[in-house]
Parts: structure tokens; sequence; C-alpha cells
């Protein structure tokens, strides 16, 4: 089978195009949306999509990734573009002839009869992708070889040149197989690796994806692989950072959680206040600090389980003054005697019966 083709400077434009930036962009879409969505509700408390606040964050974080998932790609495919077409684009017909091992590309044209000849056996090619407009050879090493659809008599020519190519590519990767080469080099697998690093923008998945990236490049000694999986590594522990952050803040602001830790302190609060009263009728004073009336085995409990505003907790605030004492929990701030102190459950006719100070 032979085809004769002519490539131009726009098959080139448009094959650099789709290979960056078009194929796939559905997954980048997807990954976008996802990410957002995950980041924008994580840091926004109000979750209403008609929250300005919310669509502000979400337009704030696709910002960047847009640029890494769209805008790069974009450029980087004008770029090769560009630096093919400043090399030289020749429009000069070609013709692609199948051999025992692979194929022949021999220049057709006036005046090119002298050109060499450029023969590629099957285990030096990658893949052959098809499109709308064209049909390309991909190769592990050197140009892509480009053939327009409009220079088939029919799709079904096309369909039968794709076939043969890519039946070809899997006697090829036999071959090196056989020769021992694993069917692909260190170098190849680290290449198509390395697109697995796009899962660095994802939450928490991407940090574990950073890590069994770096192994790998170590593994094929790889710099590019390393740095993908360092970042990604990198973006994971940003992300489990801003988790934390995020989850704490959500701990100390929620309202419910609050409720339950003022309820669960005043009901330990009324514990040990018996116990402190009890202390007094077995010792004839009060307890100088509340460890005196610490149980070991667990009855009493001392340590105020409300969190503070810098994340730390301790015990309850206790301090005798003469046969009186206060008794209570410092609340959110962490700061005795301010409005957010949490006192035992008791009427203030009931305190004057004991030693237990009432704001």
């Amino acid at each position: 089978m032979e085809v004769e083709f002519r490539t131009a400077a726009d098959d080139y434009l448009a094959f650099y195009k789709y290979y960056f930036f078009q194929r796939k962009l559905a997954v980048r879409v997807i990954v976008l949306g996802m990410f957002c969505l995950v980041i924008g509700s994580t840091l926004i408390q109000d979750r209403s999509l008609f929250s300005w606040a919310y669509v502000l964050a979400v337009l704030g974080l696709a910002l960047p990734i847009a640029v890494f998932l769209f805008i790069l790609p974009y450029r980087r495919a004008v770029r090769r573009f560009w630096g093919v077409f400043k090399a030289g684009i020749s429009d000069q017909p070609r013709k692609l002839i199948f051999t025992a091992d692979g194929f022949d590309l021999q220049w057709t044209g006036e005046g090119m009869e002298d050109k060499p000849i450029d023969s590629w056996r099957w285990d030096r090619v990658k893949a052959v992708e098809t499109n709308a407009s064209l049909v390309m050879i991909l190769p592990f090493h050197g140009p892509v070889t480009l053939i327009p659809r409009r220079d088939f008599h029919s799709d079904g020519e096309a369909g039968n040149l794709v076939g043969i190519i890519g039946n070809g590519i899997l006697r090829g990767r036999g071959s090196r197989r056989a020769a021992g080469q694993g069917g692909q080099t260190d170098a190849e697998k680290a290449r198509k690796w390395a697109y697995w690093g796009l899962l660095g923008i994802v939450p928490f998945i991407g940090g574990v994806a950073g890590v069994v990236l770096l192994i790998l490049g170590i593994l094929y000694k790889s710099r590019k692989l390393i740095i993908i999986g360092a970042v990604d590594v990198l973006a994971g522990l940003i992300y489990f950072g801003i988790f934390i952050g995020v989850f704490f803040h959500w701990v100390f602001t929620n309202p419910a959680i609050t409720d339950a830790q003022k309820n669960f302190a005043r009901g330990e609060l009324n514990a040990d206040f018996k116990s402190i009263e009890f202390y007094k009728l077995q010792h004839g004073h009060y307890p100088d600090s509340l460890q005196q009336i610490e149980d070991i085995k667990g009855n009493v409990w001392i340590i105020d389980p409300i969190t503070h505003k810098d994340l730390r907790s301790g015990y309850f605030f206790y301090q005798k003054t003469g046969d009186k004492y206060w008794l209570f929990s410092v609340g959110k701030d962490g700061e005795p005697f301010t409005a957010d102190d949490v006192f035992p459950t008791m009427d203030p006719a009931d305190s004057a019966k004991f030693g237990l100070r009432l704001r």
C-alpha cells in the first residue's frame, strides 16, 4: 500500500493545537470543575450558589488552575508550531511506502529526487492517532508525520492505513520485548507517567500521586518526573495544611460543637463541685488545686473540654479565696472572668450554703 500526501503549515498548526490543547479537553474541564467546587465549598461557610463570596472564591481558584490546564498547553502548541515553522516546513509531496519491518517516507516533488528516503521501523513508532482532518504517526523520537485526510480517496482508505500502522506498532513492541528492551525505555515510561502529575491539583490524592511519581522518577532516573513528584507532594502538603486550618476553624466556630462543649464542661464542673465540697468534709478545708481532688480512677474530670482560640485547652479555672473558691471554664477566649466563662449549674441562692462563688 502506498499513500501520496502533501502536508502544509496549517496542518502542523492544527496538529499542535489538537495534540497539546484539544485532546483530553473534557478531562481537563472536569478536573477544573471538581477542584473548584471541592476547594470552594471547603473554604466558604455559606455554600449557597447565589453567594457572591462563594462565586468569587471559585473564580479565584479557577484562574490559576485554568492557566495551568488550558493556557499553558495552548502556548506550548503554538510555540512548537513556530519552532517547526522556523526550521522550515516543506509542502512538497511525499509518499508513504510500507516495508517488511516498517515504512519509508520518500519525497516525490520536483527537484527532490536526491533527497534521502526516511525509513522508520515499527519499534520506533509510538502511536498512530486520527481526528477529523489528520492521520498522525507519532514516533518515540523525531518529527511527527502528518497525513491530511483530504489526500485519501475515502475514509475507508484512511481507516485501513491507521489499522496497518497500528498492527505494525504491536509487532514492533513485540520485537522490542524479544530484544530485551521491555517494550519501552525508562525515558519513555517516565514520559508516560508524567501526565499523572495532573493529579497534583486534586486535594489529598495529589500528594499520594506525588510520592509515587517521585519514587518512579528515582527508579527511571528522570529529573522531570522527580520535579513533578516533588511539586505534587508540596501541593499535597499545602492542601493538607489548608484542610487542617479549615477543620479547626470549623470546630472553633461551629455553634453546634460550641454548645456541646459548653454542656459537657458544665456537667463536669457540676461533678467537680461535688468532689470539692466532699474534700472539705474530709479535710476541713478546700483543696489548694484541682489536682488534689483528681481521682486516679478517672471519675473526676478536671480538664476543660472547650477548645481555646489558640487551639489549646487546659484545666478548669480554680482559685481558692479564703473560705470561698472560684470554679469555671474560661471558655473560647482562654481568659478568666470574661463573658464566655462557663460556670457550674447552681441557683445563686444555694451557693451561699457552699464555698462556690458565682459571678
